[in-house]
């Protein structure tokens, strides 16, 4: 067996001139290179102010100096720990060691809160960290030493606090703390994190009750254990701790069942999860339970046969990050040929062999290579001279987390900073810390050949991208959450959890294997463009939305892999406007019709509308027709939405395009409802219904969020009965077919809704009938409509009637209520009425932002202007009362045709870019939007800024100020001489 891997691996000796390069970097510190020298004297002056430092010899005095100048953090812990340091500094730093550790089990044994043992565990982890890191800096402990000893205190620390923890709750079951990473390794970092996963059983014999509230209970203690250990407090923090190793973390409880959790590694554990368990150990709690654990997912981490797939599961771990030539931020742990580099050697060619050969199952990256040496998988100088490489790395990671106590594995980013760096390694320039770093990184290179590893290395440095597998693995969150983070997310950390629960499945949408492989190869280039909105994080949630919302997923996500376009549409679609990614999400069928060649071409006209609008077929159920029309609605409003957001078509033709739609469906609905109604109740002889469109479907200027606001008529004798099974009065049959058709505009099913309708604007108001008599409307405008219900008359239009295209005497009622509205005084006595009302609701405060509708020079204001400006349109026939122009606008510019004048000119533009900013704010901002600050926008207002053409929101803004001054002016102009 060994004959043939060394013939396989053509294992041969280092070159003598790796043998003898010195790869060495840090010395003890030297006096930052920013230090004058009378900054040099202050901080000795310091020193001799300190009554136990002040006896030490020059020498001490000296070199302490030069470590307090470079680190800020250490600087602290001399004045916090000064009794300590002479002994530190004579080679008794393990004296000091263990007193810490008998005075922190004391301070356990005698904490009465958890708020009194945190502090203990922080004066522990603090005295301890600054024995280590004095005693290393000084020469009087080597780096592998102090790796191990800060494993050890890390480990005696967390075993304290879960014994405290689980005093009270013996009773209800065993649980146990694993070590992962350099924990489980004994090789931890100064400021590293501790990663752990934590298990419990339960009690024997408990229901499934009792088990809930042990489960509770244990994952109350785990967060407790998290507290006490992490927060920070004003003695800083203990150990960090980080959970995110145990499955699926956004998703599972802190604390497993044991039966759970190897359920999970037998069953659906990702592989990657395999090399995180090469260095786990039980490291607290109940040590045998977690023996028993790791000895249950054995199989799962050391396979019997070379499994050599694991090759292609830990690829992504090999992704270096290049150096610059300068070296200004480059990672230790990350970059090239470093710590990583020569981690993933060892744990590739132990979890290949570690199923053969037991005694490649360690957690120590030391006791790992000897073992690999007496296989003869590694040759033994290359062994000693990764082990020596390795420690090396080490000692500059540590020396940059001694700076400030942060977990960082990067040098720093400016050129007075390194220069500092430098001396503290005891290295006297930049250049030569550069030069020793290249010569550590081309020794690692060449020690940690290997042809296995030698041909992962050659696919990672041909390989353009491996985002992908950097996404779809949660192996390297290091790596995603930078990548995330130069992208310009905020919240870096719960994007990743959010794809990892994609990468788990934990979705409908990913729980195929072949969804979750389309997602990944969407996802890098769709999270770019993500990146480009004005709230990075506000766009991916609501893609996050959107893949929540699928039943499936495997065929929507490949048809975005296949048509790159379609996918930059989506995410176009994701950044500028949520309502329609919510039409998404309910409906993902849409996503076809983007494929189909009509999508983009010219928007129908009325007539071809009438033409393709879904009727209802004979012996059609009801509610199967009304389903049809929905996903017909549905599709032909979300195409005219996306012809205005991608500007194929100009948003005034959209908007009268919507109008139409509407205008359809009504009709359609209409014919339905009354075959329907006829059914049951017959007809009324000589009676009729009527459907009146007020308000923006009115004037055809409906945007992406408009309701309907209709009003419904009818004529006929009031003694009349209907020929039905059932008969029904004149009144009694009029109001509830005008009901049965709102329902059915209205209803929702799992189609969603067609429309929601507004009947308000109907004689009586909501206290009224939902049908009102033709008689009754005439006598209701004659003498006790308010004035400004003539101006919400002026937007009425025909568009329905149960008699066809013949005249009724509903045209001659109509056409006089537009013909002759109020007087000019009463008219705009009434204006001024309702602006003073809205002022007061409103407050003294104008309405901020894009709240447009009733603000002072706003969209009402433009109405009010219209009306008084209004040229009669002396309207006569049936077809002019269908389609004449009422929309404010087109008032304010026939007005303009007949007395030119270029005040009203002004206010015309200023009334048509508040027009196009509402149609786009519409389509943009979600419905809950209705302002934005001004000195804080909120993310939506980005994309109504870009589409109308402003630099920013607060560009348009200011662009909405001065039209809706301008628009004031003029109105009030009028109102002083209507």
């Amino acid at each position: 067996s060994v004959k043939q891997i060394k013939k396989y691996c053509n294992l041969s000796p280092l070159p003598d001139r790796m043998l003898a390069m010195d790869t060495s970097v840090c010395q003890p510190p030297l006096m930052p290179a920013s230090c004058d020298l009378a900054q040099q004297q202050r901080w000795l002056d310091e020193l001799e102010e300190i009554e136990k430092l002040s006896v030490l010899d020059d020498a001490d005095k000296q070199q302490l100096a030069a470590i307090i100048a470079g680190s800020s953090h250490l600087h602290r812990m001399v004045r916090l720990f000064a009794d300590d340091v002479p002994d530190i500094l004579t080679g008794k730093a393990e004296k000091i060691l263990a007193d810490a550790q008998k005075n922190w089990r004391e301070s356990v044994r005698s904490a009465p809160s958890d708020e009194r043992l945190a502090a203990g565990v922080r004066q522990f982890r603090n005295r301890c960290h600054f024995a280590i890191a004095l005693a290393e800096l000084c020469g009087q402990m080597d780096i592998s030493d102090a790796c191990t000893h800060l494993s050890r205190c890390a480990e005696y620390g967390l075993k304290e606090v879960a014994d405290y923890l689980y005093q009270g709750a013996a009773d209800q079951g065993r649980w146990v703390i694993l070590g992962l990473g350099k924990l489980g390794a004994g090789e931890l970092n100064y400021s590293s994190d501790i990663d752990l996963i934590i298990l419990h059983q339960f009690a024997p014999e408990s229901d499934a009750q009792s088990c809930e509230k042990q489960g509770k209970n244990f994952n109350g203690l785990a967060r407790r254990l998290a507290k006490i250990l992490s927060e920070d407090t004003a003695d800083g923090f203990g150990w960090r701790v980080d959970f995110r190793l145990r499955p699926d973390p956004a998703a599972t409880p802190l604390s497993l069942s044991f039966p759970a959790a190897v359920s999970y590694y037998e069953s659906t554990a990702r592989s990657w999860e395999r090399a995180a368990f090469i260095r786990a150990r039980p490291v607290a709690g109940d040590i045998t339970l977690g023996a028993q654990f790791l000895s249950s997912i054995s199989a799962f981490i050391w396979r019997r046969s070379f499994d050599y797939t694991v090759i292609d599961d830990l690829q992504i771990w090999l992704r270096h990050l290049p150096a610059t030539d300068d070296y200004l931020g480059f990672d230790v742990k990350l970059g090239q040929f470093g710590i990583r580099h020569i981690e993933l050697l060892v744990h590739i060619l132990q979890l290949l062999g570690g199923g053969r050969h037991p005694e490649l199952r360690t957690s120590n990256t030391c006791t790992a290579l000897a073992c690999l040496t007496g296989l003869g998988w590694l040759e033994p100088d290359q062994a000693n001279a990764l082990e020596k490489l390795y420690f090396h790395w080490r000692e500059i990671e540590h020396r940059l987390q001694y700076l400030r106590d942060t977990q960082t594995h990067k040098l720093p980013r400016d050129h007075t900073a390194l220069a500092d760096f430098a001396a503290f390694c005891g290295i006297q320039t930049t250049d030569r810390l550069i030069t020793a770093i290249q010569n550590l990184q081309e020794a690692t290179c060449a020690a940690a050949h290997h042809p296995i590893f030698d041909q992962m290395v050659e696919r990672a440095q041909n390989r353009q991208s491996t985002l992908p597998e950097l996404l779809a693995s949660a192996a390297d969150h290091e790596l995603s959450l930078e990548w995330l983070a130069s992208l310009g997310f905020a919240r870096p950390h719960d994007l990743r959890d959010i794809i990892d629960g994609w990468s788990s499945g934990r979705s409908p949408a990913t729980r195929g294997e072949r969804a979750r492989h389309y997602l990944f190869r969407l996802l890098p280039e769709l999270i770019t463009h993500l990146a480009k909105a004005g709230d990075p994080d506000a766009a991916f949630a609501r893609f996050a939305d959107l893949v929540a919302a699928l039943p499936a997923g495997a065929q929507a996500f490949s048809l975005l892999c296949q048509h790159p376009q379609l996918a930059s549409l989506i995410t176009d679609i994701l950044v500028k406007a949520p309502a329609l990614t919510n039409t998404i999400g309910r409906r993902t069928d849409v996503l076809d019709i983007l494929l189909e060649p009509d999508f983009f071409t010219p928007l129908e006209g009325q007539k071809e509308l009438a033409q393709i609008c879904p009727q209802i077929r004979a012996d059609e159920p009801v509610e199967l027709y009304l389903d049809r029309l929905k996903r017909w609605t549905h599709e032909a409003r979300f195409r005219a939405n996306v012809h205005m957001l991608q500007k194929i078509t100009p948003y005034p033709e959209v908007l009268c395009h919507l109008s139409q739609i509407a205008e359809q469906v009504i009709q359609a609905v209409f014919t339905a409802a009354i075959q329907d109604f006829q059914t049951r109740y017959g007809q009324i002889a000589g009676s009729s219904l009527h459907i009146l469109a007020l308000g923006r479907l009115g004037s055809q200027t409906m945007t992406a969020r408009s309701d309907i606001d209709l009003l419904f008529v009818y004529e006929g004798e009031p003694e009349s009965l209907s020929d039905g099974p059932r008969s029904l009065g004149l009144t009694a049959y009029y109001i509830r077919l005008t009901q049965l058709i709102i329902s059915w505009l209205t209803v929702a099913s799992r189609e969603g809704s067609l429309y929601e309708v507004d009947t308000r604007l109907r004689p009586d108001g909501k206290s009224g009938p939902a049908a009102t008599h033709l008689h009754r409307l005439a006598s209701y405008y004659a003498d006790e409509a308010w004035p400004w219900e003539y101006i919400a008359m002026a937007k009425a239009r025909l568009i329905a009637s149960s008699e066809g295209d013949t005249d009724t005497a509903l045209q001659k009622t109509v056409l006089d209520i537009i013909d002759n509205p109020p007087p000019a005084p009463e008219m705009v006595a009434d204006i001024i009425k309702m602006r003073d009302k809205l002022a007061s609701e409103i407050g003294i405060k104008k309405p901020a932002g894009l709240g447009l509708k009733k603000r002072v020079g706003g969209l009402l204001d433009i109405e009010f202007l219209a009306i008084l400006s209004r040229v009669p349109p002396a309207l006569k026939t049936y077809d002019e009362l269908t389609t004449h122009p009422s929309a404010p606008l087109d008032l304010l510019k026939s007005r303009q045709e007949h007395q030119p004048d270029p005040a009203l000119q002004a206010c015309i533009d200023a009334a048509a870019r508040l027009e196009e900013v509402q149609a786009f704010s519409q389509l943009c901002l979600p419905r809950y939007a209705e302002a934005a600050d001004l000195h804080a926008p909120s993310s939506p207002y980005h994309a109504p800024a870009e589409i109308t053409g402003y630099a920013d929101l607060n560009a348009l803004l200011e662009a909405i100020e001065a039209c809706c001054k301008t628009i004031e002016k003029t109105l009030l102009e009028k109102l002083k001489t209507p």
